[in-house]
């Protein structure tokens, strides 16, 4: 869904032989392209077909991101600076309730978020 807005179309002609495949991802799959645009970060060129039909060539396989890495710096109280912005603390109530606590200026105000 989110290729065709942003009018990506893999073609399974056109993809590189060296890219990361999946066992259970088979090439006579509905799915298969586009479980291979997601799962390879790659260059291409869009071409059209007989009719019109917008499809990728991919050209080259860029390096794999180290997710790891970029977890890091979203974890911890990076994230929730980032996730909630300045001078907002969430935490839970004993009830299990999130409330985000607030401090502005010298005044404390708690939004108990259900």
């Amino acid at each position: 869904m989110v290729n065709r807005t942003i009018d990506r179309h893999p073609n399974a002609d056109h993809l590189l032989e060296d890219m990361i495949t999946w066992p259970d991802n088979l090439e006579t799959a509905w799915y298969y392209e586009q479980v291979q645009e997601a799962t390879n970060s790659h260059e291409y060129t869009m071409n059209t077909d007989d009719e019109q039909n917008p499809y990728e060539i991919w050209t080259e396989l860029l390096p794999n991101r180290d997710w790891s890495e970029l977890e890091k710096a979203w974890s911890g109280r990076q994230r929730r600076r980032r996730f909630w912005g300045s001078g907002v603390t969430p935490f839970l109530s004993k009830t299990n309730h999130l409330v985000l606590k607030t401090q502005r200026g010298g005044a404390c105000s708690r939004l108990l978020l259900f």
